[in-house]
């Protein structure tokens, strides 16, 4: 890993910590940031300076600003760089009411003192409107409220750009984390049933002379009374023994009769199942990120999907990251039985459990055999196996010998590799 600060890259670089995360429930905007001690004696960072995170590969894991900047001793100076998000705290936005506004020209209001050049959309928002009431309110406060009308969430990891994005939901095609790839064993969690969710939404008329029992507020020198209902839904999958659990969403203006129908439908998708969350421990070079959707086998039995909501790395050789994933479902699974053959003696077996429908790709490995008082390395015909499981399925592949260690002797007997090199002191290299 390595951070670039003013154009200069710096890959002197411990106590690194990075853990970025994405709130799909449509409750927050969470501020994503990185720390790290810089090695070097000639460094000179100012508040404010944009400071990106890259792994060796040149992949951009964060694009932020120094917001801490301290020489800890001659040789080191230690950096806590934030997302763009957290310039959103630093602005007050004036009372609004917009009537049926695009949702780019109410972005172009919210990010107007931050610079429209930090934030980018994603095109599938852009048909939505905006209507309804805003009080004085933060640039980060309003964006939420925006987010929560037009089912959007906001990402800025992995990414330049703070990017607003649809909110993802199970019918996204989830990929896939190979059990090779898996630290042993995720940890899964159940929560208690959500029982119901009430949403409050309003209506405004413009009323300059309101009356004495009339909620009323201003905005635009204007002045609009208004009313308010609640949306109430209640989960009919919950077990009658459950204890009450309420989710409510109350107080933001901008959601109303013609959008709160939709905003019912993707919270009940993100509440109305068993509340199960589960925690994994992956080899993760910026493959899985948090707004990801992904399968894992959680147990010796058990394939579940759920969407990355945070990602806390660790750093060397590899990065290696605790996910949360959040909205766990059960994935119908299927065991692949590769078996391995030397003519007509089996010499290995293998089973994977995979999610049915899946397009998998299984390694064959390398076969240590020993029978016979001989040790034998079979090298498999083919390299991979690769199909679509419908079922529990079972696939033969022929291997082959590729060296003979006589026990008895230790004459080894080379008969199909690759290549071979001898060093100068006569070490033989087999690939």
């Amino acid at each position: 890993m390595y951070i670039k600060i003013n154009g200069t890259n710096y890959s002197a670089v411990k106590s690194l910590t990075f853990s970025p995360e994405v709130d799909l429930t449509g409750q927050s905007i969470p501020v994503n940031e990185f720390t790290a001690d810089i090695i070097s004696s000639g460094i000179n960072v100012s508040h404010g300076s944009v400071a990106s995170l890259y792994d060796d590969l040149d992949n951009l894991w964060a694009y932020y600003r120094v917001t801490l900047a301290e020489r800890i001793d001659l040789n080191t100076v230690r950096i806590r760089a934030k997302s763009h998000v957290s310039k959103l705290d630093q602005y007050k936005l004036s009372p609004v009411m917009y009537q049926g506004d695009s949702l780019a020209s109410v972005l172009q209001g919210i990010f107007a003192q931050v610079g429209s050049a930090i934030y980018e959309v994603d095109q599938s928002l852009l048909s939505n409107t905006v209507t309804g009431y805003c009080p004085e309110q933060t640039a980060r406060e309003r964006l939420l409220w925006v987010c929560l009308s037009i089912g959007a969430c906001v990402i800025h990891s992995f990414c330049e750009n703070i990017r607003i994005v649809p909110i993802y939901d199970d019918d996204e095609d989830p990929v896939f984390i190979p059990d090779s790839e898996v630290f042993w064993k995720p940890t899964v969690t159940f929560d208690d049933w959500v029982t119901s969710i009430k949403i409050k939404y309003y209506a405004f008329t413009r009323n300059d002379d309101p009356g004495t029992k009339d909620k009323w507020v201003e905005a635009g020198g204007y002045t609009y009374t208004y009313t308010e209902q609640e949306y109430t839904l209640t989960n009919d999958d919950a077990p009658s023994t459950a204890p009450a659990k309420d989710i409510t969403f109350d107080g933001n203006m901008l959601i109303n009769a013609n959008n709160v129908g939709l905003i019912a439908i993707r919270l009940v998708k993100q509440y109305f199942k068993r509340p199960v969350s589960a925690d994994v421990d992956i080899i993760d070079n910026a493959a899985h990120v948090p707004g990801d959707w992904v399968m894992v086998r959680t147990d010796e039995q058990t394939i579940r999907q759920g969407c990355i909501a945070s990602a806390a790395y660790s750093f060397g050789v590899q990065a290696r990251a605790r996910l949360k994933l959040s909205n766990v479902a059960d994935v119908e699974g299927a065991t692949l039985t590769v078996r391995y053959f030397d003519g007509n003696i089996k010499i290995g077996q293998r089973k994977h459990l995979l999610p049915v429908g899946y397009t998998y790709t299984v390694q064959n490995p390398y076969i240590d055999w020993t029978m016979d008082g001989h040790r034998v390395i079979y090298r498999p015909e083919t390299d991979t196996i690769t199909g679509v499981l419908d079922g529990d399925y079972t696939e033969d592949v022929p291997c082959y010998p590729a060296l003979d260690l006589t026990l008895r002797t230790g004459l080894l007997k080379v008969i199909s590799v690759d290549g071979a090199n001898i060093d100068n002191e006569g070490t033989v290299t087999i690939t």
